[in-house]
């Protein structure tokens, strides 16, 4: 009976952690679309596939719940966007 009860704590806990890292997903996701639209017109029609296939994966692992921190697939996006935009 404690196992079950224990069980059921940590489902409940998990569960009601659920939104609060999805709600953490979206607020990252549009902070980083707002800062590649910046910098739309410097890139590359096959850069900028490329980096929306992967900010989209992120986001995805993200939302899933993955054990997995998409920002650093962001901020390696944005930094290398800010690299190209500092050789113009």
């Amino acid at each position: 009976m404690r196992k079950m009860t224990l069980a059921v704590l940590a489902t409940v806990l998990v569960a009601g952690a659920g939104p609060a890292f999805a709600k953490d997903c979206d607020s990252g996701y549009k902070a980083y679309l707002a800062e590649m639209s910046k910098n739309i017109e410097i890139m590359s029609a096959s850069w900028l596939a490329d980096a929306g296939r992967k900010s989209a994966e992120a986001y995805s692992a993200c939302k899933a719940g993955d054990e997995f921190a998409p920002y650093g697939v962001w901020q390696n996006l944005v930094a290398e966007m800010a690299t190209k935009r500092g050789g113009k």
